[in-house]
């Protein structure tokens, strides 16, 4: 018997059992669609000639873009290399090719195709030879299957592949978790070559060849709800691809920190031989709250260091990489420390980590995996980072983001097969994706002007009251935004997930606005490198009924009093003709606030005050 549902989103026939069959197949069917119809096969030069040699290997899962001025189009080359465009619009059209190290040279220079919109036209394409980048490209990625819970042992995905042209000899991955995770076990050996540092051996992998592993990591109950673990994946040996190239030659900034009782120690060293060519600031933030600004211009291999006070709320340093820094535009370095100092009143602040961009951008062999334990959650949503500041989810132009998309069938039987669809927003640059991590092999397709889909065949999910742990999957994929896009561009995303022939699954909606300034993102901007003019003690602080506010050091009253919420609602304003205060907890409702002081338009101390 034969099923074909054109509702289903995996385009397929589907042979039945129900009706006599004694197995369950797949067939694709595939059908010209009105418009121009193109079809071709792409392949990788191997031996440099430009020709399509029968020992050329096919490129699968690679983005074929069709585009011009006004109308782009997109899909995917299959596992034997086959592609389809389709183009709705006439007009003469660029056809261009893409995997995770961007668009390929082709052999004999651009594709063009051409449609008068008169008829419906197919066109053979013929073979394609894309030219080889002449060496390995390793990359790592890691991820958990499902969001991490204190107390509990969590599974984690290991990914790893070489998306060189060229083969990739005797690689490995050193594993850094990290220090409230334990590794309790792995299906790969490995060896502990430091304190929570770990080793995998992963061997030879040929050109575009892929590979991943499992490893179970127990969150230690001593750390607190909210509190944000980060795991550092670095694949070895390193790519070839800059052989030739005198890395040294750019201004390229790096940057570490060090925890020492109540200070966090920022260093910042340009590891290029040359100056930087221009200034750039150094932004402190505090709780997604600016504290200060200072300017930067290194000279080659020289470093600067940065002491900042840490009660125990989470301080983040922001810089952008020079202009002339040659691999991703826009990038930024950018680190975040968490839960450092003991003196803060009112305890640890958490879930501030990923606000910011990780400090892994446009280096494929490193990875940083940052993720806030839990307590309940939804087994079906989509995850964005970075998470962007406040109630807008600001985030700076250019910025990549990285989308996660979680399930679990939650139904009464297996699941045969799993699709994920998602409609990608036309202000992110399609072109850019980058097919990621994922808990379970997948078939990846783009189609149309921005139609992603992940199809897991043969998954054979378990329901989760039968096998609860192995009930749950995810995939994750990167993108950029479109260049330069405005202030106040808002990027918006929600998937749909599809179990057997079922009704679709709709997740939250993910949303992100643009912000073209650092300093637009907080409350507050103190770009004075001394010490603010007055001490400011809160007693008692966390507070319930009243609070007092007193200010101590070289000031002249009145001062101004303003009082934010910590994504930066105003919410009371007031002079003190005196150096106290006090607050009434009718006032306000609880929660974590930001005080600002202000003497003649000059910000003299700020403080963080919390109602209970």
């Amino acid at each position: 018997g034969v099923i074909f549902d054109e509702s289903n989103p995996n385009g397929e026939v589907i042979l039945s059992s129900q009706y006599g069959c004694d197995s369950i197949h797949r067939v694709n069917v595939v059908f010209d669609q009105p418009g121009f119809n193109g079809r071709g096969k792409l392949v990788m030069d191997r031996n440099g000639d430009c020709e399509a040699d029968d020992f050329e290997l096919p490129l699968r899962e690679w983005i074929v873009k069709v585009a011009n001025e006004s109308h782009q189009y997109y899909s995917t080359t299959e596992a034997n290399g086959l592609f389809r465009i389709n183009i709705q619009e006439p007009g003469v059209y660029d056809v261009s090719f893409h995997n995770v190290n961007g668009e390929y040279p082709i052999c004999g220079g651009t594709i063009q195709v051409a449609w008068d919109g008169e008829e419906c036209v197919s066109e053979d394409l013929g073979v394609v030879v894309a030219k080889g980048i002449g060496c390995h490209r390793p990359r790592v990625e890691t991820a958990p299957v499902n969001l991490v819970r204190r107390c509990f042992q969590n599974e984690f995905v290991v990914f790893y592949a070489n998306e060189g042209s060229e083969p990739m000899l005797d690689g490995y991955i050193q594993l850094a978790l990290d220090p409230f995770y334990s590794l309790e076990e792995a299906d790969v050996p490995y060896v502990e070559v430091a304190d929570n540092v770990y080793y995998f051996e992963i061997g030879n992998l040929e050109p575009f060849q892929s590979g991943q592993f499992n490893i179970s990591l127990y969150v230690s109950c001593d750390a607190d709800l909210g509190q944000t673990h980060c795991n550092e994946a670095t694949i070895y040996p390193e790519s070839t691809c800059s052989e030739g190239i005198d890395l040294t030659s750019y201004p390229y900034l790096v940057g570490d920190y060090e925890c020492v009782g109540d200070s966090i120690l920022f260093r910042i060293q340009n590891i290029g031989l040359v100056p930087m060519t221009g200034i750039k600031k150094v932004y402190i933030i505090e709780d997604m709250v600016m504290r200060s600004t200072y300017d930067i211009q290194l000279d080659g291999l020289e470093e600067v260091v940065f002491m900042e006070e840490a009660f125990g709320s989470t301080i983040s340093l922001v810089v952008g990489q020079d202009a002339t820094y040659p691999w991703v535009e826009g990038s930024t370095l950018s680190m975040s420390v968490e839960s450092c100092g003991t003196g803060s009143s009112a305890g640890a602040s958490v879930g501030f980590v990923n606000d910011l961009p990780d400090n892994d951008e446009g280096n494929m062999a490193f990875d940083i995996d940052c993720q806030e334990n839990v307590g309940s959650y939804d087994p079906n949503d989509k995850q964005a980072f970075p998470e962007g500041y406040g109630d807008e989810n600001f985030i700076i132009p250019n910025t990549e983001l990285e989308y996660t998309i979680r399930f679990q069938n939650t139904g009464t039987d297996t699941a045969f097969t799993v699709v994920i669809v998602d409609t990608l927003s036309q202000k992110l640059d399609i072109s850019s994706l980058v097919p990621g991590i994922s808990s379970h092999p997948y078939e990846f397709e783009l189609e149309g002007e921005g139609v992603l889909k992940f199809k897991f065949y043969d998954i054979l999910l378990p329901d989760s009251t039968t096998n609860e742990p192995a009930s749950h999957g995810f995939v994750k994929y990167s993108i950029y935004q479109k260049k330069d896009l405005a202030p106040g561009t808002v990027i918006e995303n929600t998937a749909a997930i599809y179990f057997d022939f079922n009704e679709p699954i709709i997740t939250n909606t993910t949303v992100h606005t643009v912000e073209y300034e650092l300093e637009s993102l907080t409350t507050s901007v103190h770009t004075v490198k001394d010490s603010p003019l007055v001490d400011v003690r809160i007693a008692p602080n966390p507070f319930n009924e009243m609070t007092k506010i007193e200010l101590k050091g070289e000031f002249a009253a009145p001062v101004e009093m303003t009082i934010y919420t910590m994504t930066g609602q105003k919410i009371k304003e007031q002079m003190m003709n005196g150096n106290a205060i006090f607050i009434n907890g009718e006032e306000i409702p609880s929660g974590v606030y930001l005080i600002r002081f202000q003497m003649d338009g000059q910000l003299i101390g700020t403080a963080k005050l919390v109602k209970s």
